[in-house]
C-alpha cells in the first residue's frame, strides 16, 4: 500500500485547511459581532449626550457675546442680560444692604 501515508498526509492537510477555515470563519463572526456592539455602543452614548451638546451650541453664541467675540451690539447685550437677571439684582441688593450702616 504506497497509498496509505501519502492518502493520510492528504486527508489531515484537507482536515487542517478545512478547520482553518471554520476557525477564521468564526473569529471573523466574532470580530463583526464586536464591532456591531462598539456601534451601537456609540451611538448610544451619542444619543444619550445629545442634550448636552445642543445645549452647548445654544449657550456658545452668548458666552461670545459676554467675551466681547461678536462686537459691541453682542457684549452690550450680554450685560444687559446679566444685569436685569434675578439672580444679579438680588446680589445687587444684597451687598448695598450688608454695606449700609445699622
Amino acid at each position: 500500500m504506497p497509498w496509505g501515508p501519502a492518502a493520510a498526509a492528504g486527508i489531515s492537510a484537507v482536515a487542517g485547511l478545512a478547520g482553518s477555515a471554520m476557525s477564521s470563519n468564526a473569529a471573523s463572526s466574532a470580530a463583526d459581532k464586536a464591532n456591531a456592539a462598539q456601534r451601537q455602543a456609540l451611538e448610544q452614548s451619542r444619543a444619550d449626550l445629545e442634550p448636552w451638546r445642543t445645549a452647548g451650541q445654544t449657550a456658545l453664541p452668548r458666552v461670545q457675546d459676554a467675551l466681547g467675540m461678536n462686537g459691541q451690539e453682542g457684549y452690550d447685550a450680554a450685560m444687559k442680560a446679566f444685569h436685569t437677571s434675578p439672580g444679579y439684582q438680588f446680589q445687587l441688593d444684597q451687598g448695598l444692604r450688608a454695606a449700609e450702616p445699622c
